[in-house]
């Protein structure tokens, strides 16, 4: 194995270190063109990061990504394909070629890493498994609001971690983009939640072979149906919306804001395609000014999730975190090829026990704001699906939540997700508050479009109404309440 260490400009700048990696991949059609192409993705990848992050590149890496492709596939073939790959390591300059690598400096060094990038000895498709901080990203990047994971990797032996959001280019063969985007799911899911597990490419091929009705091999890509079972197989409650809904823009930004990632299909004039959404750009609160009013039964109010317009994409064919917009998805490929894309479907993978959807407790929540709470007309409502443990994290941590009103919130029985809809008047929403809240019971009942079947909290300024067990309906709180509290922001940063 061979290191070399120097800043992202110094390494596209220095001609021969590039040389050094491609000669370590030892491609499988080893040409001018071939290692042109190679070095041109590097570049392409690279060119998206902060030029003095220094880089250390690690030849003959196993990747277990590519080595269960290569022993499904690649060595099946004729021609002999390499079996190891070259990794990149990114680190904030903190991190140089004249910091020593000693015991002293472990924690300097973990403290400084930012992800990887696995290359593989793939010529068309070399852009491999890696997971890259959004704060490693150049001004280009506008600041965004993602789904993270923890990630673990090594690097010179050391352990390392990383907050981000996988990715992979697609191989042509094994992958296509369908199937990288269920991997990215998975592994985002297998890394976050002791529930769920990272899965391999070829294990992702083994769920789908009773639904294949040709063979798996060389993919030929997945239908929207194919990528919903792929992941209800790995344990997901899947749901699936099309663009005939006429909430699928609202319903997109809810569960962007809820936290999950979505596997996202588009359609061209020629060809359709397949992407994560794992976030959007960081979004002022005054975007509901440009967004206007919207008419809820019979009333105007402001709506948070009607006014998001800019979201952030997870590409095969791109590096990460390609940032556009919901009604132009492609627009970052400046193609006329592309230009046509529209979003057609996206699945949700969904906790298996989540069983009231969000476009139910959008329904509910709005009829039990304006018909129980009667907010006022010209209110920002919110809402979005929260984990118990996340919320109530936040009201632990709440700085306008006193120490009795927080043990009131701390003792609402909550399932292991709560649909969260927060309700302000504007001025109030501009500064981050909240004047009226409502919880209902992600397990609850969606065959009462009112809601009380699965409500659980309701709160209008200072006055409380929780759903008691014992008596089986609901009661008032004899506490007042904050009349107005910090927001919840937890599910994205």
């Amino acid at each position: 194995m061979e290191l070399y260490i120097s800043t992202i400009k110094e390494f596209i700048d220095k001609g021969e270190i590039v040389d050094a990696i491609v000669d370590n991949l030892h491609l499988i059609h080893d040409n001018k063109d071939s290692r042109e192409y190679v070095i041109n993705r590097i570049s392409d990848f690279l060119n998206t990061l902060q030029d003095d992050l220094t880089i250390l590149v690690e030849t003959e890496y196993v990747d277990k990504v590519y080595r269960d492709c290569y022993y499904t596939l690649y060595s099946t073939k004729l021609r002999e394909y390499y079996r190891n790959c070259v990794r990149i390591s990114f680190f904030t300059p903190e991190f140089n070629e004249q910091t020593e690598i000693t015991v002293e400096n472990i924690e300097k060094i973990k403290n400084a890493y930012r992800g990887f990038l696995v290359i593989r000895p793939l010529a068309e498709c070399c852009i491999g498994r890696n997971v890259i901080s959004p704060s490693a990203k150049n001004k280009k990047f506008p600041g965004m609001c993602i789904c993270k994971a923890s990630i673990p990797s090594t690097c010179m032996g050391i352990k390392m971690r990383v907050s981000g959001f996988p990715h992979s280019s697609q191989d042509g063969e094994m992958m296509s983009c369908a199937e990288t985007t269920v991997w990215s799911i998975l592994e985002y899911f297998g890394n976050k939640y002791s529930e769920y597990r990272p899965v391999m490419p070829s294990d992702i091929l083994a769920a789908l072979k009773p639904f294949a009705y040709e063979r798996q091999l060389p993919s030929g890509g997945l239908s929207f149906e194919q990528i919903s079972s792929a992941l209800k197989n790995q344990g997901f409650g899947c749901k699936v919306y099309e663009q005939t809904n006429p909430m699928f823009k609202e319903l997109f930004t809810c569960y962007i804001e809820s936290g999950i990632p979505l596997a996202v299909c588009i359609q061209t004039k020629e060809f359709g395609h397949a992407v994560v959404c794992v976030g959007r750009n960081e979004t002022n609160r005054t975007v509901i000014d440009s967004a206007g009013t919207f008419n809820i039964m019979g009333g105007n109010y402001y709506v948070w999730n009607k006014s998001i317009e800019n979201f952030i994409f997870n590409d095969d064919n791109y590096p990460s975190y390609q940032h556009t917009t919901f009604k132009k998805p492609t627009a970052y490929y400046n193609s006329i090829d592309w230009d046509s894309g529209e979003i057609t479907h996206f699945i949700v993978p969904l906790h298996p026990k989540v069983y009231l959807d969000g476009e139910l407790a959008i329904k509910a929540s709005n009829y039990l704001a304006i018909r129980k709470l009667k907010i006022p007309e010209m209110s920002v409502i919110r809402t979005f699906l929260a984990s118990n443990r996340t919320y109530r994290e936040y009201i632990m941590r709440n700085p306008d939540m006193t120490e009795e009103a927080k043990s009131v919130y701390l003792q609402i029985d909550m399932p292991k997700f709560v649909w969260v809809t927060e309700i302000s008047d504007k001025d109030s929403f501009l500064n981050n508050k909240v004047n009226c809240l409502i919880l209902l019971d992600a397990t609850g009942s969606n065959i009462d479009n009112e809601g009380y079947s699965s409500l659980l909290f309701y709160q209008k300024r200072d006055a409380g109404t929780f759903f008691n067990k014992k008596n089986r309906w609901f009661e008032n709180i004899p506490l007042s309440l904050p009349s107005l509290f910090e927001a919840f922001n937890d599910n994205i940063k």
